[in-house]
């Protein structure tokens, strides 16, 4: 199943040289929290609280990719179903509180909708279609304990 992205849709030029430019992150949100519920809007930055994650988790070896993550780049988050829909544009990543986890200083990372997939599929799948990867991905394009993001090119 091709990527239903056209790059024009998401303001970027479709030449091959500004396509290269866009970033791409998979984010893993296995456990389902749900960000929306538990971040308020930010009054600096557009969109909505799509993700968090700490200082311990992107201290970890296999979580580097956070450090590349920017404004404007894009992103897909799966969940429970391991299945990415939404595409969002990354507006920023901000320290907040994470009320349900004692009080703890997280990073949200907060995007605007862009559009959705065609149909609903199984990140895994989405990245071999696209003929994507990650060197940080196991053989069969998952992620791997402890894995929390993939920027995925």
């Amino acid at each position: 199943m091709p990527w239903a992205i056209e790059y024009h849709a998401v303001g970027v030029k479709s030449n091959k040289k500004e396509q290269a430019k866009m970033s791409l992150f998979i984010l893993n949100n296995k456990r389902a929290r749900p960000h929306q519920d538990i971040y308020p809007l930010d009054a600096e930055l557009r969109g909505v609280p799509i993700y968090d994650y700490d200082d311990k988790q992107k201290a970890r070896a296999s979580n580097t990719d956070f450090q590349e993550m920017t404004a404007g780049n894009l992103a897909l988050v799966f969940g429970k179903n391991l299945k990415v829909d939404k595409v969002f544009r990354i507006t920023g990543t901000k320290k907040k509180v994470a009320s349900d986890l004692g009080g703890q200083e997280v990073f949200v990372v907060y995007g605007e909708y862009v559009e959705s997939l065609n149909q609903p599929v199984r990140y895994r799948d989405f990245v071999r279609s696209n003929n994507l990867s990650n060197p940080k991905l196991d053989p069969a394009n998952n992620f791997r304990r402890g894995m929390l993001v993939a920027h995925v090119y």
